[in-house]
């Protein structure tokens, strides 16, 4: 399940354990600020992501995907995402120097992150 980083309060059953959060749309990223955070529905505990040590950079279902964040979740349960600064955010297609001098960022209102 993918979910746009402008949606903040979406709902997601997740497992016990290390997730990890791809952002779904290109592989040059500055988080500037942005985080995700997850509520437990029932609890009301909240649990912050992590910057990931290792940015794996992938392709899934043909579009760009690189992992950024990793979060642990103590509970299997429902959780609402909660995105912080997702505005601030910038993203470029490429990661190179060259698109980061020449291209301009992407638009935020197309992104999206996949946990898993």
């Amino acid at each position: 399940m993918t979910i746009n980083i402008h949606s903040s309060g979406t709902t997601i059953e997740l497992e016990s354990g290390k997730h990890h959060i791809n952002l779904i749309g290109g592989f040059g990223i500055e988080l500037n600020g942005f985080s995700v955070a997850l509520k437990n529905t029932r609890t009301l505990k909240k649990t912050t992501a992590r910057k990931a040590f290792w940015p794996i950079q992938s392709f899934w279902k043909g579009e760009r995907s690189k992992r950024i964040l990793s979060i642990e979740v103590p509970s299997k349960g429902i959780y609402e995402v909660l995105f912080h600064n997702s505005d601030q955010l910038v993203v470029r297609r490429g990661n190179l120097i060259s698109d980061r001098l020449f291209t301009n960022p992407l638009d935020t209102s197309h992104l999206k992150i996949k946990i898993k």
